[in-house]
């Protein structure tokens, strides 16, 4: 529907000038030229407005990419720096990430994207998991995150750009670990009877 593309975009539009803070349901409303009647018919909070923008922006990956586990998970990993290293998402990932540490509801939209983004390099370390490929214990969320953690923090922390060079040096390293089983999932607790007392 036009009207849900322009007030997707208006919002968009006014993250990236103004902040995140700084966006109203009015704002919008006027950016757009959408009655403000309509926005909340689609969109019941201001929240649930900005988290459907966002995912316009991370959108799920449609395929996987093919070849053997370490060129797809390379392939995913570049995706992502390309995603978060270029604008809008170079301006409005670092202000959401500090917006959520004040605000419960923008941290639950922050907590959303990131399970977005990381789930298709989570689902390929678990495909090579299933497959054998790589060790039964391995931790999926924990490589992922060993993965995906350097990109994040050096475009958007420490503000320096990655190259692919750098980027198969991360996952070279996580690969590395996984194979030697160093990132493993912690072992359950073994329980144990209670000690059988003598009369």
């Amino acid at each position: 529907m036009r009207s849900r593309a322009a007030v997707i975009g208006a919002t968009i539009d006014l993250m990236v000038e103004r902040g995140m803070h700084a966006v109203s349901v009015d704002a919008i409303a006027e950016r757009s030229g959408v009655a403000k009647t309509t926005v909340y018919r689609h969109w019941p909070t201001r929240e649930a407005l900005i988290l459907a923008a966002w995912y316009t922006l991370v959108p799920e990956e449609s395929e996987a990419p093919t070849g053997d586990l370490e060129a797809r998970i390379l392939a995913l990993a570049l995706a992502f720096a390309r995603r978060i290293g270029a604008p809008p998402m170079s301006v409005l990932l670092p202000e959401l990430l500090a917006f959520a540490g004040r605000d419960a509801d923008m941290l639950a939209v922050y907590e959303e994207i990131l399970r977005v983004r990381g789930k298709p390099l989570t689902e390929a370390v678990a495909a090579a998991v299933v497959a054998g490929v790589l060790p039964a214990r391995t931790d999926v969320e924990l490589m992922a995150s060993l993965i995906l953690g350097p990109i994040a923090f050096q475009q958007l922390i420490v503000r320096n750009p990655v190259d692919p060079v750098f980027i198969g040096r991360v996952v070279s390293i996580a690969m590395e670990s996984a194979l030697k089983e160093i990132i493993q999932q912690p072992r359950p607790k073994s329980r144990t009877s209670p000690p059988i007392r003598r009369q």
